[in-house]
């Protein structure tokens, strides 16, 4: 990896988890049913998760612009429906929220729960096109 890519992914990834910590309060105001003690809009869970999936990404991204041609398109449309395969989990869990590895969760909190995903893959993205590129 360049430092490039290492520094915007270092922007991406902190960029992210600040952004998804303030969403915080909209997570609990879409879902206001959730329990306080709900895994996942917990301050660990958002900022574990944000972190190892915007740091995947940033992989991703390094190994695109090392082998292909057209890279910045080609980790758009791949960073795109990795959004869209990242949210299955939480449309299942909104369709059966007993389901769930985790008592507390409602449809609600489920769907809610796809806000952080659209907010790290827009940093992320952005942040990675504009500045990691070598």
């Amino acid at each position: 990896m360049t430092s490039k890519v290492v520094t915007a992914g270092l922007i991406a990834i902190v960029g992210s988890v600040v952004a998804n910590l303030l969403t915080i309060p909209l997570l609990w105001l879409l879902a206001p049913d959730v329990p306080p003690d709900f895994p996942p809009f917990q301050v660990g869970s958002i900022a574990l998760f944000t972190t190892l999936q915007v740091g995947a990404g940033v992989v991703v991204f390094a190994l695109i612009m090392r082998f292909l041609q057209r890279p910045t398109r080609t980790f758009t449309i791949v960073a795109l429906v990795a959004l869209v395969l990242s949210c299955i989990p939480n449309v299942a869990l909104a369709a059966n929220p007993t389901a769930a590895p985790f008592p507390g969760g409602n449809a609600a909190a489920f769907l809610a729960l796809i806000i952080p995903h659209i907010v790290a893959a827009a940093i992320t993205i952005t942040t990675l096109v504009r500045f990691g590129r070598t």
